[in-house]
């Protein structure tokens, strides 16, 4: 049986799959080779550092110099990568400077991988709660037109030009990710629940007023010649 663990510098220098991320560590310690370079770099002194890592000798500080000496891409690389990670905590805008720099440069190895990833994951789910929330106003104020008839002749100049502004907001976003069309059907009839709640409590109309099914097909409720007026009388 191969045993994974690749050792070097005289069993001081480790590499284990799945521990340290598989980078160069200490011993069978958790301490990174790039960890003690990296705090080097920043003007910590030898004393220092065994006075921190107090499971570690003079001669594990030997052995991870010599390794740096002898792999200094390695071990800057790694550096870089793990200072993206914390850029990405401390300013995200220049994160994403820095990403764009790697990526275009084709510094594979230098790129954030988890934070892009879930920053990419995140655009989709933006799309979907911004779609979800245009939705839920647009079905919000065909409600009011359609119900509200104390109240119709004063607003219905507003609330109509409301219902126009988040039509052309669903359909640009439609247009923008035309993927998003079977999540607006799939995601209907839950927003048509949540804005006959706010009416409902707007209004102060009693609750059978308002229908409990919808009261527009997702076509009708994006067609922008339609209003439900008099379509409930």
């Amino acid at each position: 049986m191969i045993d994974k663990t690749q050792i070097s510098q005289k069993s001081s220098i480790q590499k284990t799959p799945g521990v340290c991320g598989g980078n160069a560590r200490i011993r069978d310690t958790r301490i990174p080779v790039w960890t003690l370079v990296s705090f080097r770099e920043q003007g910590v002194s030898e004393e220092e550092l065994l006075k921190n890592y107090p499971e570690l000798n003079q001669e594990d500080l030997e052995a991870a110099w010599t390794y740096y000496a002898n792999n200094k891409a390695e071990i800057a690389q790694i550096i870089e990568a793990e200072h993206s990670k914390s850029l990405y905590d401390s300013d995200f805008n220049l994160w994403v400077e820095e990403t764009v720099k790697q990526l275009q440069a084709k510094n594979y190895e230098m790129i954030d991988w988890d934070n892009l990833i879930e920053e990419v994951a995140d655009l989709s789910r933006s799309e979907k709660r911004a779609l979800k929330s245009l939705l839920t106003r647009l079905l919000e104020h065909l409600l009011l037109i359609a119900y509200w008839d104390s109240e119709r002749d004063y607003n219905l100049g507003h609330w109509a030009g409301e219902i126009q502004n988040f039509r052309n907001d669903i359909l640009e976003l439609l247009a923008t990710s035309p993927s998003l069309k079977p999540y607006l059907i799939e995601v209907f009839d839950d927003c048509y629940q949540n804005a006959r709640k706010f009416v409902i409590k707007k209004t102060r109309l009693a609750p059978k007023v308002f229908p409990t099914e919808a009261i527009a097909t997702v076509e009708q409720a994006l067609d922008e010649d339609w209003l439900p007026i008099g379509s409930h009388e």
